[in-house]
């Protein structure tokens, strides 16, 4: 018994640190991913409740790694669970969108959040009622320490994050030497649904928009027909085709958005939770309209 008290321990730990290493090198696309659940848009408060999970992850994987203080981790981790499954499930029915961005981009631990979150819980009681607890030895957590990091790396599979990220920058050069300039969004959409209620109506909105300039790029992998079409409505909006644009072998959809550029280097961050980045941009627009 207490070996597989072990093996839950390091697949409890691994499984939160696959979810702390996606947010963390994408925190920007984490507050996005926040406001799409429709509880929370003020940017402090959506700060501090990322700051407040990121916390509580990062102590959840000590905790199963380390043993210390396990039934106060398995608590934290079950109400952490239960109120994601919560937000997600409210989230379905609002929007309809299925699967979330805990664990990367494009990570098959993403989907069915519901029955993902619903084993881990059940696992997380049989640790907390069946099984022994671990001797707090220094050599055996050294060990736990090395294989919790090594199943983090197998739990993300091959996921086409990666090839994506190094792609942005291609992507994102291409649109310049196109255009001959920097664009301050540029939205890349795969096909014709990922263009959502809330993605049509931000570019939308920003072609009727003739107050503010707008810097933002499209890229649609989408007929030509769909294409005309939809420059005639986002007549604001760049519009490109992706066929002399995008790389083979990229996922969609994405947003780039530019955090700094230099005369030689563009630094773009990746957007993937499409519709929260869609919510912050109408309140970002009702905030300017109301200062106006």
């Amino acid at each position: 018994m207490i070996v597989f008290s072990y093996a839950l321990d390091i697949l409890f730990s691994a499984f939160f640190l696959l979810a702390l290493r996606s947010k963390v090198t994408n925190v920007m696309n984490f507050r996005y991913e926040i406001i799409s659940y429709g509880v929370v848009y003020n940017p402090l408060v959506v700060n501090v409740a990322a700051c407040f999970v990121l916390i509580s992850e990062a102590l959840l994987v000590l905790c199963f790694a380390t043993g210390l203080m396990l039934e106060w981790g398995i608590a934290l981790a079950i109400l952490l669970l239960g109120f994601f499954t919560i937000l997600y499930w409210r989230k379905r029915r609002l929007t309809g969108a299925k699967g979330c961005h805990c664990f990367g981009h494009n990570s098959w631990l993403n989907r069915m959040p519901v029955y993902r979150n619903g084993t881990i819980v059940i696992l997380l009681a049989v640790r907390l009622i069946l099984l022994p607890h671990r001797p707090p030895e220094l050599w055996i957590t050294m060990l736990v320490l090395v294989a919790v990091v090594i199943l983090s790396y197998g739990l993300q599979g091959k996921s086409a994050f990666s090839r994506t990220r190094a792609s942005s920058l291609g992507i994102a050069e291409a649109v310049r030497r196109k255009t001959g300039k920097i664009h301050t969004y540029i939205a890349v959409l795969g096909h014709q649904t990922d263009v959502t209620a809330g993605m049509d109506n931000l570019l939308s909105a920003v072609s009727t928009d003739t107050k503010q300039h707008h810097d933002m790029a499209v890229i649609l992998d989408a007929p030509d027909w769909f294409i005309a079409m939809k420059r005639q409505k986002w007549n604001n909006v760049l519009v490109l085709s992706a066929e002399s644009i995008l790389p083979q072998g990229s996922d969609y959809p994405f947003i780039l958005v530019c955090k700094r550029s230099h005369s030689k280097r563009i630094v773009y961050s990746m957007v993937t939770e499409i519709d929260g980045f869609a919510e912050w941009w109408e309140m970002k627009n009702d905030k300017s309209s109301e200062m106006a």
